[in-house]
């Protein structure tokens, strides 16, 4: 009766490490940098050390909120320059829809 109750417990608890844990953990976080900016003085340092590639987007929509276009924009140079660029974009498309909205977004700078 001993042999046959160990037995019976080598089976259990062989039969339970099956569910011991054997994940693999990755980790594949994106990082992402927020600056904060106080000062106007602040503003204009970190436009004017902008060195990535700059890159907008320009949407157009009727009245009704349905859209009748949109662009993405890309210019060589960030900070200030990308500013400028976005900006004479987004009025030569409200020229060319004067009744529309119009509304830009820059998502790198």
């Amino acid at each position: 009766m001993r042999k046959f109750l160990f037995s019976a417990l080598a089976i259990v608890a062989f039969a339970g490490s099956g569910f011991a844990s054997n994940e693999v953990v990755s980790e594949n976080a994106e990082t992402k940098t927020v600056t904060t900016v106080t000062t106007v003085e602040e503003m204009m340092n970190l436009l004017v050390l902008g060195r990535n590639p700059c890159e907008f987007n320009i949407w157009v929509e009727d009245e009704n909120g349905d859209q009748l276009d949109w662009w993405l924009g890309t210019g060589p140079e960030g900070g200030f320059p990308c500013l400028e660029l976005a900006i004479s974009t987004m009025e030569k498309v409200k020229s060319m829809y004067p009744k529309a909205k119009v509304s830009l977004q820059i998502t790198q700078i």
